[in-house]
């Protein structure tokens, strides 16, 4: 499907529209109770019959619930609900009672004793069973029945009256009928009107299929240890007895419903003594059921801690069922469809730097024609957008046509209908996060420099445990819309061509303007990115390449959103000691002495390594002095895990001022000069004026080296904030 343009705008369609459109629709439970049966459901799926036991009244409550949200509570005297035809329009109750058309009660014309148990698909014929006077205790014997009250009794397997004889299930048109003869042990017969043949299975049948070909129950055995064993099974004429589960992988199972042609099987499982459900097609054979409609997009269900399938509407296309909530999430009823005309959406991102692509994954009936709108919330705005059918299996938004560049993340929503010429809709929704792009700019030393657009460098520092990469997998660079980005390697310290804290700022111009083009775009020069604000990550010597970036181009300023200092030596760093003793190098010293610590103890010291420190670090002094813009949103990450080595620490102890990450103090972290005091016996901390608009402060105590890896769970928790509504 092409880029597609017509915009509608409205926020009152968006929250009306939404209700219908979810791929698993949750249907409100009516009353507080305990669990809850939704067993039935129509072919259109739009209606749904369900009943609640109400816990506190020691009773249960049924209830019809249709897709526009209007529901009613069935009345008591139906009992609960057993079998409903595939329009809905005929509800049969426990109690011999049906509910028409949604409004008239009515109650079968049967003798008494007579109970009907099952209804055929097109409403003519009810079974079920009466009681019999054997001449010394009372027997139920199977009838079917027509609606006029016109019944006979179906021919017995015990004509001794012996035991009783149930009706469970009946096929679409009535014809065929399973039955159960409570023997010891319990054995099931299928009876056929047209054959008058009363057949005896070898199985424990329970349910039997809609085209009366099939019937679905389970067998004993016994284990090579000795352990009795319930197998899944089902059961044809023509094919006799399958077994679902023949490799047993799912423990014990017995099978609970089935669709038309015995195709579709939902069912229980018990494996390490907890009971769950499972689905079986031809195709994929037994599966989890939750697994299984996961595997279909049915992704809503994902947060659910149990799901159980109660129902399969009569054409096979709907499923009906409860969802047991975890935690805090309510439990709920729930429709889904299954066959038929579907659409799922795959996946949702940003195929380039401005355009959307919606992947679906869609089954059309043959010689049908459909339109596609779909509605979207990006960026505080709703669209609506229509397309025709041109037989691909996507849609691609050009958001430049109505959405406005982004300056927060965002959560892109978007919910798919698929209509046919008929009128009849198919829908699904998805929602992806697109992040604000992260520069990270590293510190000196580091192993594997961070290059533009992320390769291992990048990956890296976000790819453990826990970290960036899997804690908010948008952090990835990879595909066609990167949103992790870094400086190259010129800027490390280690590298022949080392370059200063300005020259590394003028190099993260060239990378903001490729990300996010501040200065303005054309065809040929797009940015890589929809968005217009980056976030900047520094770590060491890193962050004060962004301060300096600060400085020297003020105007790019507006440009980022959040601003993330982490461990940086922003008062100087004693480690330069350190440093020139492993390697004094030209380019080495040019670099290090940007870093040299700005306290007066510092220069006053007697050593002067190479004469590179007399003198004031007159490039911190005048960092320090300039505010960082307070439209920023700034974070101080600094630790204090342990002492910085005495042997490059402060030669005196200043409280808790000297703990730090092993390689920046503390104090230094967080801006702090310690300076002689008025008498000049004792020392005392000021903070640098750059910090004047900086409220938040992390101590996450980590080492110096990994920083960024060990503490970017925390770093996500600040980039996923959005900005704090008092900033400028």
């Amino acid at each position: 499907m092409r880029n597609v343009y017509l915009r509608l705008s409205y926020i009152v369609i968006f929250s009306a529209y939404v209700c219908s459109l979810s791929f698993a629709q949750l249907i409100p439970i009516n009353a507080a109770g305990l669990g809850g049966i939704a067993p039935l459901i129509t072919d259109d799926g739009n209606q749904v019959v369900s009943y609640n036991y109400i816990a506190a009244e020691d009773r249960y409550v049924s209830y019809v619930t249709w897709s526009d949200g209007r529901s009613r509570i069935l009345p008591s005297e139906m009992g609960l609900p057993r079998a409903m035809t595939p329009t809905g329009d005929f509800i049969l109750g426990s109690q011999n009672y049906t509910f028409l058309s949604a409004s008239t009660l009515s109650r079968l014309p049967l003798p008494e004793g007579f109970y009907a148990s099952s209804v055929s698909t097109d409403g003519s014929w009810v079974i079920g069973s009466r009681e019999v006077w054997s001449g010394s205790k009372f027997v139920s014997r199977v009838f079917r029945a027509s609606l006029t009250g016109e019944y006979f009794l179906l021919p017995t397997l015990d004509p001794s009256l012996t035991y009783s004889e149930t009706a469970d299930f009946v096929s679409r048109d009535g014809s065929t009928i399973l039955g159960a003869t409570h023997a010891a042990p319990t054995y099931n017969w299928i009876w056929k009107l047209n054959e008058q043949t009363l057949t005896t299975l070898p199985i424990r049948a329970g349910v039997l299929s809609n085209d009366g070909t099939t019937a679905l129950g389970y067998q004993y055995s016994t284990s090579p240890t000795g352990r009795p064993q319930i197998d899944a099974c089902k059961w044809s004429s023509s094919t006799g007895v399958t077994k679902l589960d023949p490799s047993r992988q799912f423990g014990d199972t017995i099978p609970h419903l089935t669709s038309s042609d015995g195709t579709f099987i939902v069912g229980f499982y018990t494996k390490f003594e907890r009971s769950k459900q499972f689905i079986w097609t031809p195709a994929t054979g037994m599966q989890d059921a939750a697994t299984f409609l996961a595997s279909m997009g049915i992704g809503d269900l994902n947060k659910y801690a149990d799901i159980n399938v109660h129902g399969i509407s009569a054409n096979d296309e709907w499923i009906v069922g409860f969802a047991t909530g975890a935690e805090e999430i309510n439990n709920t009823f729930f429709k889904a469809r299954i066959k038929g005309t579907s659409l799922r959406i795959v996946s949702t991102s940003m195929k380039d730097w401005h355009t959307f692509r919606i992947q679906l994954e869609l089954s059309r009936e043959e010689g049908s024609k459909y339109t596609f709108k779909v509605l979207t919330r990006f960026n505080g705005q709703v669209q609506e957008w229509s397309q025709s059918d041109d037989g691909d299996s996507y849609i691609d938004l050009d958001l430049r046509s109505q959405v406005e560049r982004f300056t927060e993340n965002q959560d892109f929503e978007a919910y798919v209908t698929m209509t046919d010429t008929a009128g009849k809709e198919t829908s699904a929704s998805g929602s992806v996060d697109i992040p604000i792009p992260a520069i990270v700019i590293t510190g000196i030393l580091t192993d594997g420099a961070i290059v533009e657009e992320g390769t291992a460098g990048v990956e890296d520092y976000f790819s453990d445990t826990n970290r960036l990469s899997e804690s908010r997998p948008r952090y990835e660079s990879s595909g066609p819309y990167p949103t992790l980005f870094g400086l190259d390697k010129a800027h490390n310290g280690y590298d022949p061509d080392g370059l200063t804290l300005a020259q590394c700022a003028d190099k993260l111009v060239s990378v903001i303007e490729s990300v996010i083009r501040p200065s303005g775009w054309t065809p040929n020069n797009p940015p890589k990115t929809y968005a217009s604000k980056v976030d900047i990550i520094g770590h060491s010597k890193g962050g004060l390449v962004a301060r300096e970036f600060l400085q020297d181009h003020k105007s790019y300023s507006p440009s980022v959103r959040k601003l993330i200092l982490a461990c940086s030596p922003h008062t100087g760093a004693v480690d330069v000691y350190w440093l020139l003793t492993l390697d004094v190098r030209p380019w080495t010293l040019k670099v290090y002495k940007e870093l040299a610590p700005t306290t007066d103890w510092f220069r006053a010291l007697p050593w002067k390594p190479f004469g590179v420190f007399h003198g004031a670090n007159t490039v911190l002094r005048r960092l320090n002095k300039t505010v960082i813009p307070p439209n920023i949103d700034v974070h101080i990450f600094y630790g204090a895990v342990a002492s910085v080595p005495t042997n490059v620490t402060a030669p005196f102890s200043f409280g808790g001022w000297t703990q730090g990450d092993w390689v920046v103090t503390q104090w230094s972290a967080t801006g702090w000069e310690v300076v002689n005091d008025s008498t000049g016996t004792s020392r005392v901390g000021t903070q640098i004026p750059a910090f004047q608009f900086v409220k938040n402060y992390h101590q996450v105590d980590f080492r110096h080296d990994g920083y960024l890896k060990n503490a970017s769970k925390d770093l996500y928790e600040v980039l996923r904030a959005p900005n704090p509504a008092e900033l400028p």
